[in-house]
C-alpha cells in the first residue's frame, strides 16, 4: 500500500496589506454525508464582505481533511452497507482505510470495471445489490490494477467518504493550490470583489466581479468578471471565462469564446506557474474586451427575440436548440410575458434566462449563462 502524503505549501506572501474581512465565511468542519450530498448551489455576496482570503482559509482547512491512497483492487472486496439510511457501495479492506463511495465515485468505480452506470443503478434502485457486487467482483479480478482513492473525512463517521477513483496517473492541482494563486494576485485583490462562491470536496466555483462599470446605453448595474471553475475528482478540468455580472439581481452571464477570446482550458497537472499566466491573461482579457462588450450588450436590447412567444413550435425550436429543460423554459416564457426585463428584445430575454439559471443547481446554472451568452452573436 502507498500513501500519498500531503505537503501543505506556504502561502505565497507577496500580498502584503488588504481591507480586514467584514463577513467571514462560515466555519469549516467535516461535512456530514447529507451535507456532501446536497445539491450544489452557488453562496452569494455583497461587494467587498468575503474577501478571497477567506475563500483561501476555507480551501487550506477542508484540504487538511483530504488524503489520498493508491490502492490494488486486486485486494479488495465491495459490499452495500447503509449509509445515513441509504445502502451505498462501501469498500472492504484486509487492511489500511476502508470507506464509502459517493453517488460521483461510485460511477467512476462502475465505469472502470466496464459496467454501465444505467444498469448499476437499475439494480441499486430494484433490489439488485447482490448481482450488482457480482459483476464488480468478477471485472475486478478480471481487470484490477492499482487505482488513487482520494478521501475526505466525514463528520459522525468511523470512515471517510470515498470522492474519488482516479487512475495512478492522476496529478492533483486542487482547490487550495488554485485559490494559493488566485490569493496571490494583487490585481484581483485591488481590483475585484467574490460575488458568488461554491467549496466543497468534490467542487470549486469562484466569480470575481471587477470594480470597474460597463458604460451601456441602458445605463444597467453591470459589470465585468473571471468565472473560475475546478473539481478536484475529475468531474471537469480547471476553466476560465469571462462574465457579465448584473450587480442587483447577482444574475451572471458567461460570454462566448468569439467575444471574449479567453476561453482557457488548463488540464489538472499543468502547476501553478502555468494556471498564473493565465490568470493574468484572462484578467487582461476582461479590461481588453469591455468596449466590445458594451457594445454587443446595447445592441441586444434592440434585436427583437428569436421566436415569438405565442408561437408554441417557435418556442420549442428554441428550447431544444439551446439545451433548455421544459420547466426552464416555462419559468423563462412567463419571465418574458411579464416584462421583468422590459420589452421583449434579445437583452431581456438574456436577462430573464440568467434570472431563472439561479434557481437551479450549478452544472445546470453554468449551461444556461452559457446558452444566454450565444445569445449576444443572434443576429
Amino acid at each position: 500500500m502507498k500513501i500519498l502524503k500531503k505537503v501543505v505549501k506556504s502561502v505565497p506572501s507577496n500580498v502584503v496589506s488588504f481591507p480586514k474581512k467584514v463577513v467571514p465565511v462560515e466555519d469549516v468542519k467535516p461535512m456530514s454525508y447529507r451535507q456532501m450530498m446536497a445539491k450544489e448551489f452557488l453562496h452569494s455576496a455583497k461587494k467587498g464582505t468575503v474577501p478571497v482570503s477567506d475563500l483561501l482559509d476555507f480551501a487550506q482547512e477542508q484540504d487538511k481533511k483530504c488524503f489520498d491512497e493508491v490502492v490494488d483492487f486486486s485486494e479488495v472486496t465491495a459490499s452495500f452497507e447503509e449509509l445515513m439510511g441509504k445502502q451505498e457501495v462501501h469498500l472492504n479492506f484486509d487492511w489500511g482505510n476502508e470507506g464509502f463511495f459517493t453517488p460521483y465515485s461510485s460511477s467512476q468505480l462502475f465505469s472502470r470495471f466496464g459496467i454501465p452506470n444505467a444498469y448499476a443503478k437499475y439494480c441499486m434502485n430494484n433490489g439488485g445489490n447482490d448481482l450488482l457486487i457480482e459483476n464488480l467482483e468478477h471485472w475486478r479480478e478480471k481487470f484490477g490494477g492499482k487505482y488513487l482513492l482520494r478521501y475526505y473525512d466525514m463528520e459522525g463517521s468511523k470512515e471517510p467518504m470515498i470522492r474519488a477513483m482516479l487512475t495512478e496517473k492522476y496529478k492533483a492541482f486542487d482547490t487550495f493550490d488554485i485559490m494559493k494563486v488566485v490569493n496571490s494576485n494583487t490585481d484581483i485583490h485591488k481590483n475585484y470583489s467574490v460575488r458568488n462562491w461554491l467549496i466543497n470536496p468534490e467542487r470549486l466555483h469562484v466569480r470575481l466581479v471587477s470594480d470597474e462599470r460597463l458604460n451601456v446605453e441602458s445605463d444597467e448595474d453591470l459589470f465585468m468578471g473571471v468565472n473560475l471553475d475546478s473539481s478536484d475528482v475529475g468531474r471537469s478540468s480547471l476553466r476560465l471565462s469571462i462574465i457579465v455580472f448584473k450587480q442587483v439581481c447577482t444574475n451572471g452571464l458567461i460570454l462566448p469564446q468569439s467575444i471574449s477570446k479567453v476561453y482557457r482550458q488548463i488540464h489538472f497537472g499543468a502547476g501553478a506557474d502555468r494556471f498564473e499566466e493565465n490568470v493574468i491573461v484572462a484578467l487582461n482579457a476582461v479590461s481588453q474586451i469591455k468596449e466590445i462588450a458594451e457594445e454587443v450588450i446595447t445592441k441586444a436590447g434592440s434585436k427583437k427575440l428569436p421566436f415569438d412567444i405565442e408561437d408554441e413550435e417557435q418556442v420549442e425550436r428554441f428550447r431544444v436548440s439551446h439545451k433548455v429543460s421544459k420547466d426552464a423554459m416555462s419559468l423563462i416564457l412567463q419571465g418574458m410575458k411579464e416584462e421583468k426585463y422590459g420589452k421583449p428584445s434579445v437583452w431581456s430575454l438574456i436577462n430573464v434566462m440568467t434570472e431563472v439559471a439561479q434557481d437551479y443547481t450549478l452544472d445546470t446554472r453554468i449551461d444556461i449563462e452559457r446558452e444566454a451568452g450565444r445569445l449576444l452573436l443572434v443576429a
